[in-house]
């Protein structure tokens, strides 16, 4: 399959909502992984206070759930059909992916400050991310495996180019960062500005609000509050 067929196939296909067998993979990681932080609990009082005090590094098994929580944060608690009509977005695993692309880039910024164990648990957040989008395209693509390779390459390219695009609009003004979006979340056909300008407001109020939460919350405790983004009418 070429390149501008995969490109149809992503922007043409109709959205697929978690299915049974991602939510069936998620819950047996999430199983194996609770047992692994109950262990951890269970350890020696000094060990649980280094830790706490960040002398040692939380075990990789508590930060890859940590990641797949992470991702179960967006995937299962972001309010997508609301996105979908108030920005008058088609319903396709495009818009499906722009969505979670830029709700985990949030999480992404946040984790840059956790040092080696953000980067550890940002990496797992990436992995349950591609893991649900081959779910998704598979479903859409239904036998050929080619298509769906296509599909997901062409989708990491453009996943990559827009994070350097939403980092440097985060340390540049609005103007810089709301280009960013009309070029990625809105692909170039926002048709009116207040949307642009509400989606502004939404990511640097999420931000902040992300940079409250504490390195113990993030890491070992994940439960993110998306705030409700404010209606272009209510501005």
């Amino acid at each position: 399959m070429n390149r501008l067929r995969a490109l149809q196939l992503i922007k043409g296909g109709a959205l697929v909502r978690p299915c049974l067998a991602a939510t069936q993979v998620f819950a047996a990681r999430t199983l194996r992984f609770t047992a692994a932080l109950q262990k951890e609990r269970d350890a020696g009082f000094l060990k649980r206070l280094s830790r706490r005090m960040g002398w040692l590094d939380h075990s990789r098994s508590i930060l890859r759930m940590s990641g797949y929580l992470l991702y179960e944060n967006v995937a299962d608690k972001v309010d997508y059909a609301r996105f979908f009509k108030e920005f008058d977005m088609p319903d396709t695993f495009l818009s499906w992916f722009v969505i979670t692309e830029l709700h985990l880039w949030m999480l992404m910024v946040r984790m840059t400050a956790e040092g080696k164990e953000g980067e550890f648990v940002r990496n797992c957040m990436l992995n349950a991310l591609w893991d649900d989008a081959t779910v998704r395209a598979k479903k859409l693509e239904q036998g050929s495996p080619a298509g769906v390779r296509e599909q997901l390459n062409v989708l990491s390219e453009e996943f990559h180019a827009s994070l350097f695009g939403y980092d440097e609009g985060l340390l540049s003004g609005d103007r810089v960062l709301a280009g960013a979006l009309w070029r990625r979340f809105f692909q170039l056909q926002c048709r009116h500005p207040l949307h642009l300008e509400s989606l502004v407001q939404f990511v640097r109020q999420q931000v902040k609000l992300l940079d409250g939460v504490t390195r113990e919350e993030i890491l070992l405790r994940p439960d993110i509050r998306w705030i409700a983004f404010q209606k272009p009418s209510q501005m």
